[in-house]
């Protein structure tokens, strides 16, 4: 991905959001990767439009925290070489007639990610230094 962008996931593919920096790399010159994976079994659609999509790559700006204006922030700037913010969205839902205020406990579907590094370590810590 080059520029600014909202993208989408798919269920049926399961695809992933791999990030990776052009110069950092390991001892054996493997480059530094981080997999964002999903973790929920569908996708939430809802009105406002920074729900539209499940994922968001913008460049990192100390000023643009707010979820809501994610449509805003993506402005199509190019992301080669910049610092970037990764955005993800997730969504929760009460199950159907059940309320806080009619219940002590309400079930709640939840959704997640797994954040896994690639090549962040020049070698296994679990066999010292010089292990292959």
């Amino acid at each position: 991905m080059e520029t600014e962008s909202g993208l989408q996931w798919s269920p049926a593919e399961f695809n992933t959001i791999v990030v990776s920096d052009s110069v950092l790399k390991n001892a054996r010159g493997r480059r530094t990767e981080y997999e964002l994976i999903p973790l929920r079994s569908g996708v939430a659609r809802h009105t406002e439009l920074f729900s539209r999509n499940d994922f968001w790559i913008t460049r990192a700006k100390p000023d643009e925290l707010l979820a809501v204006h994610l449509p805003n922030y993506a402005r199509g700037e190019s992301v080669a070489g910049e610092d970037i913010a990764v955005w993800y969205t997730g969504s929760l839902r009460h199950e159907d007639h059940m309320r806080d205020e009619d219940r002590d406990a309400v079930p709640v579907l939840w959704v997640g990610f797994e954040l896994r590094p690639r090549n962040l370590f020049d070698a296994t810590p679990l066999f010292g230094k010089d292990a292959r």
